[in-house]
């Protein structure tokens, strides 16, 4: 957290973002810390990981991001 610069110890770093995944066409970027998922704080990988996998094809979902 001290190092990302975050508040928090909650939230994941992406480490990679596939070209032309959903991730990629949202605007997601190496480095970029996902600290909520529709509203939910991000409080550990597998639930990051749960939350994606659980999310139907097509739905839009609103994530807060922190960048630099």
């Amino acid at each position: 957290a001290k190092i990302l610069k975050l508040k928090d110890e909650s939230g994941v770093e992406i480490t990679r973002v596939d070209p032309e995944s959903p991730a990629d066409r949202a605007g997601l970027k190496a480095g970029d810390v996902v600290l909520e998922f529709s509203g939910q704080k991000v409080i550990g990988i597998e639930q990051f990981s749960r939350l994606v996998r659980e999310t139907p094809p097509g739905r839009e979902i609103k994530l807060q991001v922190s960048r630099d």
